[in-house]
């Protein structure tokens, strides 16, 4: 088979990722989002990347990816307002449903950021 994972495949994504987002000013969904010029509850089409436990967080990590740049999601127990819709995500991820490869339709998401900067995506299921 073809070695895809070669410097010289390297250096040629990294030069179309530069002549897409920089020449021609075309970045991806998440990069806008992080950047603020867009709003995090627009649609798009993200792969989930990885999902893990984290005690620290008391739920679970889904790194979520455009393809290029990757946000993460923690999905825990909830009580309030939003515990149908986290507390069906968790089944899913339990189920394996939700799983690494899956490419998730996503619409009305909020974006928080924390102190240190860092970004986290919140989702709600809808059926």
């Amino acid at each position: 088979g073809e070695k895809r994972l070669t410097l010289s495949s390297v250096i040629k994504q990294l030069e179309k990722r530069y002549q897409r987002e920089l020449v021609d000013g075309k970045r991806s969904p998440l990069k806008n989002i992080l950047d603020g010029d867009e709003l995090s509850t627009r649609h798009m089409v993200l792969c989930v990347a990885d999902i893990r436990f984290d005690a620290t967080q008391n739920g679970n990590i889904v790194e979520l990816t455009d393809g290029w740049w990757s946000i993460n999601s923690v999905v825990k127990p909830n009580t309030g307002k939003e515990q149908i819709s986290e507390n069906y995500l968790i089944k899913l991820i339990q189920r394996n449903q939700l799983y690494e490869g899956l490419k998730l339709h996503i619409f009305g998401s909020r974006l928080y950021q924390s102190e240190d900067k860092t970004s986290e995506l919140v989702m709600a299921y809808n059926g």
